[in-house]
């Protein structure tokens, strides 16, 4: 799975934080989509529920609500 987001910080300057923990992020949106099966990712509205499980397990990791909105904007499923 190929997956490129682009994230929404809450605040414009919480942007050099937010780069700044971006390999914990990356760790975290590999185990979320990693943990999906074939059946999950083929049901309707897939994108949409990642997206708000991302966004959770963001801030989760981030010990704040940082993140505001995760967008996919590359999805490739092989």
């Amino acid at each position: 799975m190929v997956c490129r987001l682009n994230l929404v910080a809450v605040a414009p300057d919480l942007f050099e934080q937010i780069v700044e923990k971006r390999l914990r992020l990356i760790d975290v949106a590999e185990g979320v989509l990693s943990a999906k099966t074939l059946d999950e990712i083929n049901q309707p509205g897939f994108r949409n529920r990642v997206r708000v499980e991302l966004t959770s397990a963001f801030n989760s990791a981030l010990n704040f609500n940082w993140i505001g909105e995760v967008i996919i904007t590359e999805l490739v499923i092989q």
